[in-house]
């Protein structure tokens, strides 16, 4: 991926339902995560995002009702 990219960041919901996702995520361990809400698709267990501008290593995790991926 070139340096400076966005990265689209897709999660399927599997054994449970919600309204909502986030994704979080850092680019230093010694950062806090930041939160950014994910959007909805037509498939009601699918939920996209997008990360503008990705300069470095990213962490990155998605969090729906409690269960993080």
């Amino acid at each position: 991926m070139p340096k400076g990219a966005s990265v689209d960041v897709g999660a399927s919901l599997s054994g449970f339902a919600s309204d909502s996702a986030e994704l979080l995520f850092r680019t230093d361990t010694l950062q806090q995560w930041t939160h950014l809400p994910m959007s909805r698709e037509k498939s009601k267990d699918h939920f996209t995002s997008r990360l503008f501008d990705v300069a470095k290593a990213t962490d990155y995790y998605v969090l729906s009702n409690g269960v993080r991926s």
